[in-house]
């Protein structure tokens, strides 16, 4: 990846974490769980566009193809980052975007939540916010 690429992607990264963030913490309405409220909407389609850069970087494809995941993967591991206590900013990053859109990062959740697509373990929660708090690079274990 050229470093031009490289920081087009950190910037739409940065600008697609904003927007997952926005009222992040704020409690849910009817029209929220309904799926039809204008924040719902935003959300929804902020995590499109997560997606849309992870599937179009060569690097996260080849880790996708790996772990033979989909977009509906991305999506699980992103819901179960947020509920598990990765939805907040951690080191400039959005923790739960960014867990995603390394190759790292991502082949570790992948890791973890293709072989348990119903729950993450704390451990691994823990080991994702460590490494963007202590600015690591490489393999996680």
């Amino acid at each position: 990846m050229s470093r031009f690429s490289s920081l087009a992607k950190s910037w739409k990264l940065r600008s697609i974490s904003k927007r997952l963030a926005i009222d992040a913490d704020r409690p849910l309405s009817l029209a929220d769980i309904r799926h039809d409220s204008p924040y719902i909407k935003q959300q929804e389609a902020a995590e499109r566009d997560l997606f849309d850069l992870i599937e179009a970087d060569s690097s996260l494809k080849r880790v996708l193809a790996g772990h033979r995941a989909s977009r509906a993967h991305l999506a699980k591991a992103y819901e179960l980052l947020e509920a598990g206590g990765c939805g907040h900013w951690v080191a400039g990053h959005w923790v739960a975007a960014s867990a995603l859109a390394f190759p790292a990062t991502l082949d570790f959740v992948l890791r973890h939540t293709i072989a348990s697509p119903e729950s993450i373990n704390i451990n691994v929660i823990s080991r994702v916010i460590q490494y963007f708090e202590h600015g690591e690079s490489g393999a996680l274990t």
